[in-house]
């Protein structure tokens, strides 16, 4: 990440929410697919292997921590954003992607009247 000359974005969640979301997609993969082993994924063992950092991405708050910091010593090269504010606010944190990426939103919009269904061109 230091020496590329591309941008990061990460989108961080809710830990708890994270963890179920994750043993829910999971499982849904396991059912879906014949090739798999048929046990599901017990949330006990999620939750342990969350608790000892056995996840695909490393331990979880590394993982945030890492991408937090480097946002706040590289603002130009990182944006830190949460999933929570997304979902709460989408207009005001597409509105930072979109900055963040040099591409700030256009004045014109196309609506079908409901103002929750806005679409900026």
């Amino acid at each position: 990440m230091r020496n590329s000359g591309c941008k990061f974005v990460h989108v961080s969640r809710n830990p708890k929410d994270m963890l179920v979301s994750m043993w829910h997609f999971y499982n849904k993969i396991v059912r879906l697919n014949p090739t798999m082993p048929a046990a599901l994924f017990p949330m006990e063992g999620a939750v342990e292997s969350f608790c000892n950092g056995v996840l695909p991405f490393g331990p979880f708050y590394e993982h945030v921590v890492g991408y937090w910091e480097e946002s706040k010593k590289r603002p130009d090269k990182v944006l830190f954003l949460k999933y929570e504010e997304l979902r709460r606010n989408p207009k005001e944190q597409v509105r930072k992607l979109a900055s963040f990426l040099g591409k700030p939103f256009c004045t014109t919009t196309a609506t079908d009247g409901d103002d929750d269904d806005e679409v900026v061109v």
